[in-house]
């Protein structure tokens, strides 16, 4: 592949003309014995030597023939220049509109040069160009046309932008790529480990996330936390790969321990109740029969749906009595502690001192 060349001006770029006059003044050859050599006029000649026409693959092996230098140093030499000459006239095809959509994916571009797939400081139309590549599109106010119908679920109420929201989904692959897992999905393993993946709620969070990327890894799945970007409102994106793995993208919304615990339980429903059929894109604030049926999946599964109603009708919140019934459900007080405040069993200043947030590294 030629050396990258964008930005530089036309009239520097070197026409393979321009080595084929230096070869024939190098050897004392006038065009017209050339014109004579390969059976071509000598106004053909002039024209490729002026950079007018091209270097053909019927040119180049009669050049072999008269110059003895073979037909590929003739061919790579025009390829090179065709290539140069096509990024020089890169720029000149960014539009107004693309370079708005860069502008509003500004944020999650960020995201993009962490991971070394564009450079840091490039100009805004570099940066367009940059982005097709990533993106691997021609031009980005194609991306409308991207976006499957069926894998695209907003609920009305939610607020999306789509170019935010493709980018999104497309940083959630690179990342899922570059951890993927070579073992299909096992949805009988990922159930079976639930208990173990409750238990590492008590980890610090460096270990606890550790821990799920290679629980998860044994259930075939690629998990991944992602940034949340304002214009992508959603809780998760889980793909079934070519490989049947599966890829778990979370998003990273807050810092609240518990809420945190929830999505990820809420997008292990989405899996284990098949709600997957190639792609699912899980949205904040949807309301549908399988949201609800993974939100129950969830709440069960951090907490015994019978021993909690026992525990409420109790109506015994005492500091001590939410201790005690975290320990008996096996969770962290914290879990406990946010459910019931969510449920206005408690108020939300109450027993604070055991809610715990995560330092996400993004």
């Amino acid at each position: 592949m030629a050396k990258k060349r964008i930005g530089y001006y036309r009239d520097i770029l070197t026409h393979p003309g321009e080595i084929l006059k230096e070869i024939l003044d190098d050897r004392n050859i006038t065009q017209k014995e050339l014109s004579t050599k390969i059976g071509y006029s000598e106004q053909q000649i002039s024209r490729v030597i002026t950079g007018k026409n091209n270097i053909s693959p019927d040119f180049a092996k009669l050049l072999e023939y008269a110059l003895g230098i073979e037909i590929a140093f003739w061919l790579n030499l025009q390829t090179k220049y065709d290539i140069e000459l096509l990024e020089c006239d890169e720029l000149d095809s960014v539009t107004d509109e693309e370079l708005s959509i860069s502008k509003t994916i500004s944020k999650i571009t960020k995201e993009f040069v962490s991971l070394g797939l564009i450079p840091d400081n490039v100009k805004k139309k570099e940066l367009v160009i940059s982005l097709r590549k990533v993106f691997e599109i021609a031009n980005l106010t194609l991306i409308p046309k991207m976006m499957p119908i069926g894998c695209y679920r907003a609920a009305e109420t939610v607020k999306t932008d789509i170019y935010i929201l493709f980018a999104w989904h497309k940083l959630c692959d690179i990342i899922a790529s570059r951890n993927a897992v070579d073992i299909p999905l096992d949805t009988d393993l990922l159930k079976s480990s639930l208990s173990v993946i409750k238990s590492l709620m008590f980890e610090e969070p460096s270990v606890m996330v550790s821990e799920l990327h290679l629980m998860f890894a044994k259930c075939g799945i690629s998990f991944n936390l992602v940034p949340h970007f304002t214009g992508a409102p959603v809780q998760g994106f889980i793909k079934i790969e070519n490989n049947g793995s599966a890829n778990l993208s979370m998003t990273i919304r807050g810092a609240w321990a518990g809420i945190f615990w929830f999505t990820l339980l809420h997008e292990i429903g989405h899996i284990l109740n098949g709600d997957i059929d190639g792609q699912f894109t899980d949205y904040v604030k949807e309301d549908s029969h399988r949201e609800r049926e993974a939100d129950k999946f969830a709440t069960n599964t951090l907490i015994d749906p019978d021993l909690y109603e026992r525990f409420i009708s109790n109506r015994d919140f005492s500091e001590a009595s939410v201790v005690n019934f975290a320990s008996i459900n096996k969770v962290p007080t914290f879990i406990v502690v946010e459910r019931l405040q969510r449920e206005r069993c408690i108020p939300y200043n109450s027993l604070l001192k055991y809610k715990l947030t995560y330092k996400w590294a993004t």
